[in-house]
């Protein structure tokens, strides 16, 4: 993570790229935006409309923006915050590939 450039967030297919590269599963990455995993697909969908679209992929962007050891902090404690009981960074992060 360290060396290379960290993707910008513009749509469905770089959210799963940041979250590939973040090592984050669905669960995690719900938790540390706060969004349900059921909709944060539907939040990034450039088509939605959905106005929650816009700061999701702020805070994505911004959270790539902290240096790393404040990134590092910042996501464990969101998650400790949310209760997300599962280890990150995840042992099968979210894939690039869209399904």
């Amino acid at each position: 993570m360290a060396k290379n450039k960290i993707v910008t967030v513009k749509d469905k297919v770089t959210f799963r790229k940041w979250c590939n590269q973040m090592h984050f599963s669905t669960k995690q990455a719900a938790a540390v935006l706060d969004v349900s995993r059921s909709n944060i697909y539907k939040y990034l969908e450039l088509k939605s409309g959905i106005e929650l679209r816009g700061p999701i992929v702020l805070l994505c962007n911004l959270i790539s923006e902290l240096p790393g050891k404040e990134r590092m902090d910042f996501i464990q404690n969101r998650l400790a915050e949310s209760n997300e009981t599962e280890h990150w960074p995840a042992e099968v992060p979210l894939s690039e590939s869209v399904d």
